[in-house]
């Protein structure tokens, strides 16, 4: 018989703790995280050694895998059956790319959509990107896709997730997480750090995580530190609360207003409460933007 693959689709925003996801999704003897699966899908076979964002050019996973692969054969039942594993974890596929190889007989669907609150990912993306002015990343970049980002916790063909609440109670939310997923998920999977993966793209910091756990050496920066002390935290209690609050303390009011006033409602749609702001700084705030759109 034919092996049913299980591929857990998650959908999101950048910035949004997504690899996070990946992994702990990934942590259980059945299940293998791909995370965006575009690029090692595009992959040429010589360059297999590109493909794992863990070990990089040790990885023999991926080399044994692109030796072996058939190109015109379904790319995630063949890694299913390389690896022999139930279920493959991947997240945003592109609609003319991976996307379409999910519509195969032997693969199942398991779709997952989860939201972060927007000023955290504004804040990410600005840490990333510190010359863009922070209403071009907010109007030119956010906008258009927080606003329209397809998320209904009353599907019941869905999961939908609030990376915060997910966060804030992960024993609660991990058997809905594997009742969802079809496998039986222990704490064990918070620790994922602990457990082998050949992630092939995703967050670097997250990522780090794996690695740093593994003793690699990893370049000093300040994204570094900062993972290497979440990892600490962590090690003593994987539920203790994966903080990534910066964003507080770094948006400035007038950057809050700027978020609220083209992101907000879409952000109080998903359950996150909105900035209040005075009278004087309503005014001043919607002068300064007239001025910044031209009008």
């Amino acid at each position: 018989m034919s092996r049913i693959v299980r591929v857990v689709v998650v959908r999101s925003l950048s910035f949004t703790g997504t690899t996070w996801l990946n992994l702990v999704l990934g942590s259980h003897p059945r299940a293998f995280t791909l995370g965006p699966p575009d690029r090692v899908m595009n992959l040429p076979p010589d360059a297999a050694a590109d493909a794992c964002r863990v070990h990089g050019e040790r990885c023999a996973f991926w080399t044994d895998f692109f030796r072996q692969r058939h190109a015109d054969a379904n790319f995630f039942v063949q890694l299913a059956e390389f690896a022999d594993r139930d279920v493959i974890v991947i997240n945003n596929p592109l609609p003319h790319g991976a996307a379409q190889a999910l519509d195969h007989p032997q693969i199942e669907t398991r779709p997952i959509h989860m939201i972060r609150d927007g000023r955290a990912i504004a804040a990410s993306y600005r840490r990333k990107y510190p010359d863009t002015p922070f209403l071009d990343a907010v109007r030119d970049w956010l906008h258009p896709s927080y606003s329209t980002f397809d998320y209904d916790d009353a599907d019941p063909d869905r999961l939908c997730l609030r990376y915060e609440s997910l966060l804030a109670d992960q024993r609660a939310w991990l058997p809905r997480l594997a009742a969802h997923v079809g496998l039986d998920y222990d704490e064990s999977a918070l620790r994922f750090w602990e457990h082998t993966h050949h992630i092939t793209a995703g967050n670097a910091g997250t990522i780090a995580m794996v690695r740093l756990h593994e003793g690699q050496t990893l370049p000093d920066s300040e994204n570094r530190a900062f993972y290497a002390a979440q990892l600490e935290r962590l090690r003593d209690d994987p539920t203790t609360t994966f903080a990534d609050d910066r964003w507080a303390d770094e948006l400035s009011r007038r950057e809050r207003f700027v978020f609220d006033h083209l992101c907000g409602d879409a952000s109080a749609r998903f359950g996150y409460q909105r900035d209040t702001f005075t009278l004087d700084e309503v005014d001043t705030f919607r002068r300064e933007l007239a001025r910044a759109d031209g009008t």
